[in-house]
């Protein structure tokens, strides 16, 4: 009986210096790059999309601030044409910026130039929207947007067209309660349902439950992991480790990059992803 265990204890020695398989979860931190501090710009910072030249940051009361990459304030944008909005969150392609305007009730496109000209609302068609809230925008120019009132997630194409919604009120897993921020992790969207305090892996054929967590506020991902930001840090998943300690309200992924939006403290901290 004792060779018999010395053999096992030998065997688990092993075992844990072996290369992992494909489902190895691989080592990964962030290094605090850069802090830029909002304070004397923005009241209530909303939510955050960047570029390699420039950072764009919401108003949670209304309006648009554009930073270079330093931090230094070039244009603030309070109205378009005329007209207050109020953006719960915003994404980007080469050219446009998108807004879910609570006010209007639709989709703002507008130009990276903050150029009113170019600014126009993107209607969902055949849908009236309650409480647009998260919006995502995949390489393909198709729009992922949840509606917290309605209790829906809608992939919608370039023209407006819905081509799928999913959810209805209530706590089962097909269900959706107040959606809000939402991802593509692993080729799947991935949506924060707030009410439900779950984040939800959506198709058109099925929903399932990836994690629950009662304090979530936003969704990040890069490849092999999915970045969650919680009122405590930063979670790493599938790891399930807290990387930081900001109160993360809005995350974006740029590269290498994690921007970090710390709604309370009115910062935004930049970590390199390791």
């Amino acid at each position: 009986m004792r060779h018999l265990l010395c053999w096992l204890w030998l065997w688990l020695c092993l075992l844990a210096f072996l290369p992992g398989g494909a489902d190895e979860i691989p080592a990964h931190g962030l290094t605090l790059r850069r802090t830029i501090d909002l304070q004397r710009t923005t009241r209530q910072p909303g939510a955050l999309t960047a570029d390699r030249r420039f950072i764009y940051v919401t108003e949670r009361t209304g309006g648009l601030n554009k930073y270079d990459a330093e931090g230094a304030l070039l244009t603030s944008l309070p109205r378009i044409n005329g007209n207050f909005f109020a953006a719960a969150d915003i994404a980007q392609d080469n050219e446009y910026l998108y807004l879910t305007d609570e006010i209007s009730k639709t989709i703002i496109k507008i130009n990276k130039q903050l150029d009113l000209s170019s600014a126009y609302h993107l209607a969902v068609r055949h849908t009236e929207l309650l409480s647009p809230a998260g919006l995502y925008l995949d390489k393909n120019q198709d729009i992922y947007l949840t509606d917290s009132s309605a209790d829906l997630v809608y992939k919608i194409n370039a023209f407006g067209v819905v081509e799928w919604r999913k959810g209805i009120f209530g706590d089962a897993v097909e269900s959706l309660n107040a959606p809000q921020a939402l991802t593509i992790y692993r080729n799947n969207l991935h949506v924060l349902d707030s009410g439900n305090k779950a984040i939800k892996t959506i198709s058109p054929e099925k929903t399932t439950i990836l994690l629950t967590r009662p304090d979530m506020l936003s969704l990040a991902a890069q490849q092999d992991q999915l970045f969650i930001g919680t009122k405590k840090g930063v979670l790493n998943y599938p790891r399930g480790k807290l990387l930081t300690a900001d109160y993360a309200s809005d995350l974006y992924v740029l590269d290498n990059l994690l921007y970090v939006l710390d709604g309370q403290r009115r910062k935004i901290l930049i970590y390199e992803i390791r």
